[in-house]
């Protein structure tokens, strides 16, 4: 993959993930998860599938200026730690250079990923999001140990169903 390719997946990944927010997402009630981006430890958002976690991880970026990468893409499919900075200057190209935060979604789909997100935690705020037993087979653990903060988001409950579907 070349940068001109990346940028081209990277501008469809934005441009949906920003047509969708907010206007189809339920707030969900959580802790306030954004002080926890205001330090240089990475959010990981961990659950099931189709829980919610991109979406929230979506919401805690309105307003600010970052980049975003979507791992779950057939077109990213293989995508190995040497190839990481090249999604990187996508982003930055993109964006104009001076993105300070990123978001990267189902991060456990590359290979080496630990490694990358744990250089740039120093100068970036990271949102990782990924499945419990994708992200927690030790990834975490091991690389980024003492510079992560995990928030496991659970499918709704059907009390809270219940009650949203009482509110529309």
């Amino acid at each position: 993959m070349n940068v001109e390719q990346a940028k081209s997946v990277l501008a469809e990944q934005k441009n949906s993930l920003l047509t969708r927010l907010p206007s189809d997402i339920i707030q969900r009630k959580t802790p306030d998860l954004a002080r926890f981006i205001s330090y240089s430890n990475v959010l990981a958002i961990l659950g099931a599938g189709r829980c919610g976690k991109s979406n929230l991880a979506s919401l805690l970026m309105i307003g600010k200026k970052f980049g975003y990468v979507n791992f779950d893409d057939e077109r990213l499919y293989g995508v190995k730690a040497g190839e990481l900075n090249i999604l990187l200057q996508g982003i930055y190209e993109l964006e104009g250079g001076d993105v300070g935060f990123l978001l990267f979604d189902e991060m456990q789909n590359a290979k080496g990923w630990e490694i990358f997100v744990s250089r740039l935690r120093d100068t970036k705020r990271i949102i990782i999001t990924g499945s419990n037993s994708g992200l927690l087979s030790g990834d975490l653990a091991t690389h980024l140990t003492g510079r992560h903060v995990d928030f496991a988001l659970y499918p709704f409950s059907f009390g809270y169903m219940t009650s949203f579907h009482n509110r529309v």
